[in-house]
């Protein structure tokens, strides 16, 4: 009987079973190790077409300033400059990044990817703000009559977020990379009247307090507070 068994075991066909059952076992490894590096390569490539398309629109801005005598024009003022000077482009990062202009200590402006710009604070910090301006906007729209809603979505880099209702503060004070249960980029907000901010000083119903956070960094927002959080230095 034994000798069967291991006749069967060794036969082609019982090796043949076993290679490919290895076979697929190596590929599925393999898949499982290259995706953070295939993930890598991807945003590489996007940053450097974002970086191309805004060195574009940055040197725009610079020739608009150079050509007002060096006076910085209007934020609308200077959009409608890029509107002429570079027709066609609707998005300036070609990967669908946020797109936010600052202005810089010399009064010039400068256009910021919310996905690729190098420095990821100040990334955070924008990401943040815009989120939050579209959760007021969308309250404010929303039909009270039901209630609150436990969740609104905001736009941010090409994708819809997801930004849920929160009765308490979840304790998140680091970027989601190391803060436990957390992954990605996640959003609450607090209504004055509800839950922990019941006697928030705001408008009852309305926003009270925000946080936000992305693998690296947070931004707590808060009516008596204003910005804090990592991406502050906090």
């Amino acid at each position: 009987m034994m000798n069967r068994v291991y006749r069967k075991i060794c036969s082609g066909h019982g090796v043949s079973r076993i290679h490919v059952i290895l076979a697929i076992a190596i590929i599925v490894m393999v898949a499982i190790i290259s995706v953070p590096a295939v993930k890598k390569w991807k945003y590489h490539g996007e940053w450097l077409l974002c970086a191309d398309s805004l060195r574009v629109v940055n040197g725009a801005l610079t020739v608009d300033y150079l050509m007002n005598d060096l006076h910085a024009q209007s934020l609308d003022g200077s959009e409608e400059m890029l509107f002429v000077v570079l027709p066609g482009r609707e998005e300036y990062c070609p990967a669908g990044g946020t797109v936010y202009y600052v202005r810089n200590e010399d009064d010039t402006w400068r256009a910021v990817c919310g996905e690729h710009d190098s420095d990821h604070a100040l990334r955070t910090r924008l990401n943040a703000s815009y989120v939050l301006s579209q959760l007021q906007a969308g309250l404010i729209l929303e039909d009270s009559s039901d209630g609150m809603p436990e969740e609104l979505s905001a736009d941010l880099n090409g994708n819809k977020l997801k930004c849920s209702l929160a009765l308490s503060d979840p304790g998140i004070r680091r970027g989601t990379r190391t803060t436990r249960g957390y992954s990605g980029i996640v959003a609450f907000y607090g209504i004055a009247g509800l839950g922990e901010f019941e006697n928030d000083p705001a408008k009852q119903g309305s926003i009270s307090w925000f946080c936000f956070a992305d693998e690296e960094y947070n931004a707590i927002w808060s009516v008596k507070d204003g910005w804090s959080g990592t991406a502050y230095g906090d």
